[in-house]
């Protein structure tokens, strides 16, 4: 792990080394990936195990084979690594300001008079997603994909401010997001809006769509 090929790391763990040591780094300095003295897995090794697994659809006994650990410590570090990202989630996902509105609003006079209201911008997008036969159907999106449907809303800075993921690629965006609204106690709804603007194709609203595409890239 220490000089590896930059391709052959990125195609195990679609990651960079960059971003990946990055995300080691976030997890450790928190204190959300403990060590003890003894412990036989590193932290370097359960992020590697976690990321194939999510990242190459490989099912567990394909990293006890890859990474010489029983199947019984690679589903308790593949957890361990989902429940650390979990708890950093608060961090990486930043709350939107309800005050000001974005320079990119107020310096356009284009943009100003519709828009000098305007917090963020919401879309949805469809991951791949592995699904056992059973769910198949379900999960197959319109692109006969499987696939989840992911709600995402973005500030104007390209910052994440909500991400409602789990939801089968069957289900229309507008469900989606009527359960996030009705049924999801952190979605970060301003209490004194009572519409969300949905323009996929407005220059200003589609900060979401560019977002979600730079992060598809790295």
């Amino acid at each position: 792990m220490s000089t590896p090929h930059a391709g052959r790391f990125y195609d195990n763990v679609r990651m960079t080394k960059l971003c990946f040591c990055a995300l080691v780094d976030a997890l450790s300095s928190r204190g959300l990936l403990p060590q003890g003295q003894t412990a036989r897995v590193s932290n370097i090794e359960e992020v590697a195990i976690f990321m194939q697994t999510v990242g190459m659809h490989r099912r567990q006994r394909d990293s006890m084979e890859r990474f010489q650990y029983s199947l019984e410590i690679i589903h308790r570090r593949f957890h361990r690594v989902l429940s650390a990202l979990c708890a950093l989630a608060p961090d990486m996902i930043t709350r939107p300001n309800w005050t000001n509105t974005h320079p990119k609003i107020t310096s356009n006079p284009n943009f100003y008079p519709y828009f000098k209201d305007c917090i963020g911008a919401i879309d949805g997008i469809l991951e791949p997603a592995w699904a056992p036969q059973v769910y198949q159907n379900r999960y197959r999106s319109r692109k006969d994909r499987i696939a989840q449907n992911v709600l995402a809303i973005c500030d104007f800075n390209m910052n994440f401010t909500y991400v409602y993921a789990g939801w089968e690629g069957s289900a229309a965006d507008a469900r989606v997001l009527d359960h996030a609204i009705s049924q999801d106690s952190t979605f970060l709804s301003p209490q004194s809006v009572s519409i969300i603007l949905l323009m996929s194709d407005s220059r200003i609203i589609n900060v979401s769509s560019r977002r979600i595409g730079v992060l598809g890239t790295t």
